[in-house]
C-alpha cells in the first residue's frame, strides 16, 4: 500500500511538471504569430482535466476535442471524462458518433446506459460488449454479473445470458463460470444449496490478486443471507481506514448478521467520522440498545438532531 501511495504521488508529479510545459508551450505560441502545434492545447487541457477532474474541465476537453483532426485516438479520453464528472449524456452522444466502437467502448455504453435508466440501450451495448471480447476475464466476469443483476429481471433470462456467452465461444474457467452461475442463482431462494456447493468449489482457486472474482463470491454469499461467509471472503484484504464501497457492504453484512455487534459498533462509529448517515446511525442506536449502552444511544441521538432536525425518532430517543 505505500509503495502504491508513492507511485501515486510520483505520477502527479510528473502530470504537473507536464502541464507546466505544455501551459509555456502554449502560451507561447498564444502570444506569438506561429500556428500552434496540433494537438498542444487538447494535451494541455488533458493534463489538466486529469489533475483536477472537475465538470467544467471535462467540457473544455469536449469542446476541444471536437475541433480535433485525431479523433479516434482522442475519443476514449473524453468519454471517461465526460462519465467521471456524470455528463452521461454527452459521453453517450460520442459513443453512438463512432462507427468503429471497441470493447472498451461498448462496455461503457453499456454502463452510462445504466445510469441514464436507458436499459434497453444498456443491454445492447452490453451484448455488443461480449460480442467483441474472446474470453471471460476477471474485469470482464464483474461485468457479467451486472449484466444479469441489471439487465436479466428474471432467472430465465439469465440462464440464457450464460448460455449465450458458450455459445459465443467465450473462454471462460469451470471457477469463473461456476462463480457467474452461482451469482444467477442467487436470486431463486429455493436454490440455495446450489449456490453454496458452486461457490464453495470454485473458492480454492481464485489467486490473491484476483479482486473481482473475491467481490462477486462475498455478494453471491451475502445475497443468499449467508453474511458472515460473506465478510470472510473479503475481510482480510478490506481497508477499513477509508471510505469505500466494499467497507460500506462489511458493515452491511455485520449488522444483518446479528454478530459481533462490539465490532459492528465500532466501524459505526468510525464511519461517522467520515461521512453522517441517517440510515446508520438508526442502526447504531439499535445495537446499542441491545447491549445495552445508552450513553453511546445519547451521543448518537444528539448527532442525528444536530444533522437530522426534522427527524421525529432521534427526539425520540433523546426522551428515552
Amino acid at each position: 500500500k505505500e509503495s502504491s501511495a508513492a507511485s501515486d504521488v510520483y505520477k502527479r508529479q510528473d502530470l504537473q511538471f507536464s502541464f507546466k510545459i505544455l501551459e509555456k508551450l502554449h502560451l507561447t505560441f498564444k502570444n506569438s504569430e506561429i500556428p500552434e502545434i496540433e494537438g498542444l492545447y487538447y494535451n494541455y487541457l488533458y493534463t489538466g482535466y486529469l489533475l483536477n477532474p472537475t465538470k467544467n474541465k471535462a467540457k473544455d476537453l469536449f469542446e476541444e476535442f471536437k475541433k480535433s483532426e485525431k479523433k479516434e485516438e482522442r475519443s476514449i479520453q473524453v468519454i471517461f471524462s465526460l462519465t467521471q464528472t456524470e455528463q452521461f449524456n454527452e459521453a453517450l452522444e460520442l459513443i453512438k458518433s463512432e462507427t468503429n466502437r471497441d470493447s472498451l467502448m461498448a462496455q461503457l455504453g453499456s454502463q452510462i446506459c445504466i445510469q441514464l435508466k436507458k436499459l434497453d440501450e444498456a443491454k445492447a451495448y452490453s451484448n455488443e460488449y461480449f460480442k467483441k471480447i474472446d474470453r471471460i476475464d476477471k474485469f470482464s466476469l464483474e461485468h457479467a454479473a451486472m449484466h444479469i443483476e441489471i439487465l436479466c429481471p428474471n432467472e430465465e433470462e439469465s440462464n440464457l445470458f450464460i448460455e449465450s456467452i458458450k455459445e459465443n465461444k467465450l473462454e471462460i474457467n469451470e471457477e469463473s463460470l461456476g462463480i457467474l452461475t452461482a451469482f444467477a442463482l442467487s436470486r431463486n431462494p429455493g436454490k440455495k444449496e446450489d449456490v453454496l456447493l458452486k461457490l464453495k468449489d470454485a473458492l480454492p482457486y481464485i489467486k490473491e490478486d484476483d479482486d473481482q472474482s473475491r467481490r462477486l463470491i462475498s455478494n453471491t454469499y451475502s445475497m443468499v443471507k449467508e453474511y458472515e461467509k460473506a465478510n470472510e471472503i473479503i475481510e482480510p484484504f478490506l481497508d477499513k481506514s477509508r471510505l469505500s464501497p466494499e467497507l460500506y457492504f462489511f458493515i452491511e453484512n455485520l449488522y444483518y448478521s446479528k454478530k459481533r455487534n462490539d465490532y459492528l459498533l465500532e466501524l459505526l462509529s468510525q464511519l461517522r467520522k467520515f461521512k453522517v448517515s441517517k440510515k446508520h446511525l438508526y442502526w447504531e442506536i439499535e445495537v446499542a440498545k441491545d447491549l445495552p449502552d445508552w450513553n453511546r444511544i445519547k451521543e448518537v441521538t444528539e448527532i442525528g438532531i444536530h444533522h437530522f432536525s426534522n427527524e421525529i425518532d432521534f427526539q425520540v430517543y433523546r426522551v428515552i
